[in-house]
């Protein structure tokens, strides 16, 4: 059946990245990478991401994020996945220089190159996050991540998230990908769940999905 084919894809995403997460997580145990599942009216959507030091002294880190969609018909044209990796040196705590590649469904391995700013304490997570992509249409883009954690009571915290997303098609001077996405529940420990949605946008003429639903999320 379809459906199981999706079930499957869902499962193997999962199960692949759990090992590559348990490898990240023996050079460093303090950072979490929040594994996301949305299960909307018209697709489940995945995204795992990490963002590891890997020197002594802190100063060069890894980043890494698994996207990934389909539809519950597991339509091959409705299905997404972009595989992210780059490496960043830190010119302070908060700020730093990155250069790596993504590899995208569509359009293949895209070498790219930014730079990060990300503040995070107990309560507040905000990152902001522009790169060149070096590629024959030249697109930049920025990305940006706020989170607000305020505590309940002991055991549980509000959990919001809003991440946004905007490409620019430097060659067709013109619109490429944008996003925006939104989480809202309760969080207990290192798990969250509650209502959300993704919204996005392709192309120079903007041509939206829209996916409403419930989340789950896990630091694992």
């Amino acid at each position: 059946m379809k459906f199981n084919k999706l079930f499957s894809y869902v499962i193997l995403i999962i199960f692949t990245s759990s090992f590559v997460v348990k490898a990240q997580q023996l050079q460093n145990k303090a950072a979490p990478m929040p594994l996301d599942i949305l299960f909307g009216n018209n697709r489940v959507q995945l995204q795992l991401t990490m963002n590891k030091a890997i020197s002594e002294n802190g100063k060069f880190v890894y980043f890494n994020a698994i996207i990934g969609a389909t539809d519950y018909k597991n339509t091959k044209s409705e299905n997404e996945s972009i595989i992210i990796n780059w490496f960043g040196y830190k010119l302070s705590k908060n700020f730093s220089l990155n250069a790596g590649a993504q590899l995208h469904f569509i359009k293949g391995l895209v070498p790219q190159f930014g730079a990060r700013y990300s503040y995070a304490d107990r309560k507040w997570l905000v990152l902001l996050s522009p790169s060149y992509f070096i590629s024959k249409t030249h697109n930049v883009d920025v990305t940006t991540i706020i989170q607000f954690r305020p505590p309940i009571n002991e055991k549980l915290n509000l959990y919001t998230h809003l991440e946004g997303k905007y490409e620019y098609n430097l060659t067709q001077n013109g619109h490429d990908r944008s996003f925006f996405n939104w989480r809202l529940g309760l969080m207990y420990k290192k798990y969250a769940f509650g209502a959300g949605s993704n919204l996005d946008w392709y192309g120079p003429l903007k041509v939206s999905k829209q996916n409403y639903g419930i989340f789950g999320m896990i630091n694992l």
